[in-house]
């Protein structure tokens, strides 16, 4: 089962680990770029975060060799 999570309050744990999820999305889907691209957009991630008012994601929660 997969739940959906909103997180309105953004500690920097939170933001690191959402631009870990960031990077390794864009880093899987946007071959074009180069590492020097992706560096030089990766700072302006967190300020993008902060003005969103609400940040969503899912969690997986089904325990292992579950169907």
């Amino acid at each position: 089962m997969t739940d959906l999570t909103v997180a309105s309050d953004r500690t920097p744990e939170l933001v690191e680990r959402l631009v870990g999820v960031w990077e390794r999305s864009v880093r899987a889907t946007h071959t074009f770029l180069s590492e020097a691209e992706v560096a030089e957009i990766k700072p302006f991630v967190p300020q993008a975060l902060a003005g969103r008012a609400s940040v969503a994601g899912f969690s997986s929660t089904a325990s292992s060799g579950s169907a």
